[in-house]
């Protein structure tokens, strides 16, 4: 962290003393906050929250010594985009910060001729800047909506996830209350998981855990629910040994004549090779992931490297098959959102 902190201010200093010969216009503080954005962004996603914003803390202190000096020498005009870009950097991720610490319900009514209330909470990331009373806190407003389904597509826990925060967060899933149970699948995180990586059979505990807490592993699984529909789950592409959908419907055994199916899969890619999928017709697929791009410029990124019909947030319908995607329950391993909020999903379909 420290380190980090050193060379960030260190760049600062440099970077005032060098803009200082350009005047205070409109190009200048559009650079200064661009840059500014980048460093805050770069420290808070590669070393943590707190060294963010020490390092904006760090960041006022030098720009009140450069603003001192330049009113001692009435050259204040030449400061104006350093004073305006810590300004707004520092406005912009105090924002993000507070929207991160938010949870909505986010509600989607969709037509199958079928009925089935889901309710999806995704990408928590237990342990990171998401507690066992937040978890409890979703679970509570579950249960308060009555659905008859729930469903976590993916990062429950990650690599800062503790072996006993995990076993929390397992406990207190098996207070879900539906009519058809709660179903799982893994995310990018959970086969990488610190634990994993320590005693080499961590995604193993993690799905123990899980089922002795009637929680539903489909880690390439189908099942049914009810008499309307066909639940399948899919592990994601990190492990390598994920099966197609028509695979995964032949090992199950399963039989979806005359049923809507409905496919987990925690990246939401490739949407159109699952609509135009020959072998088995998805009537709606549920993903996470992406946290709805988060925050301002990632989701302009994101945006521009997805597949054309791909979506990083929200619902979309290509051919006759519905995709929504969750902004995830918790803002994961960066605790800043501005484009979106942290939201248990529930799926109305009628």
């Amino acid at each position: 962290m420290f380190p980090v902190l050193l060379i960030g201010s260190l760049f600062i200093l440099a970077f005032i003393i060098v803009r200082s010969t350009f005047k205070g216009n409109l190009k200048g503080i559009l650079i200064s906050c661009g840059i500014y954005t980048l460093i805050a962004f770069g420290i808070a996603l590669y070393s943590n929250i707190a060294a963010a914003m020490v390092y904006m803390v760090l960041s006022f202190l030098v720009a009140m010594f450069e603003i001192i000096r330049a009113l001692t020498k009435n050259k204040i005009n030449r400061f104006v985009p350093h004073i305006v870009a810590i300004i707004l950097t520092t406005a912009y991720f105090c924002h993000a910060f507070y929207v991160a610490q938010g949870l909505v319900i986010k509600e989607y009514d969709i037509d199958l001729g079928a009925e089935l209330k889901i309710a999806q909470i995704s990408d928590t990331h237990v342990g990171s800047y998401f507690s066992i009373d937040d978890l409890q806190k979703c679970v509570d407003i579950i249960n308060e909506n009555e659905p008859d389904l729930v469903v976590i597509t993916g990062d429950l826990v990650d690599e800062n996830t503790t072996m006993t925060e995990m076993k929390q967060a397992c406990k207190v899933l098996s207070s879900l209350r539906s009519t058809y149970g709660t179903y799982f699948i893994a995310g990018n995180h959970e086969d990488s998981w610190g634990q994993y990586k320590k005693i080499k059979k961590g995604y193993p505990i993690l799905i123990g855990e899980l089922k002795s807490n009637n929680v539903n592993v489909l880690d390439d699984k189908a099942c049914e629910i009810g008499d309307d529909f066909v639940l399948i789950g899919r592990l994601d592409p990190d492990f390598e040994e994920r099966s197609s959908l028509a695979q995964i419907i032949s090992y199950s055994g399963v039989d979806t004549t005359g049923k809507k199916v409905i496919v987990l899969d925690h990246r939401p890619f490739h949407l159109k090779d699952v609509a135009n999928n020959g072998s088995v017709d998805v009537d709606l697929m549920l993903s996470g992931h992406t946290h709805g791009g988060q925050i301002f410029p990632v989701n302009v990124v994101y945006k521009l490297l997805s597949r054309r019909g791909d979506i990083i947030y929200g619902e979309t319908k290509i051919d006759d098959t519905y995709f929504i995607v969750s902004a995830g329950t918790s803002s994961g391993e960066v605790p800043l959102k501005n484009m979106v909020k942290n939201e248990i999903v529930f799926i109305n379909i009628k």
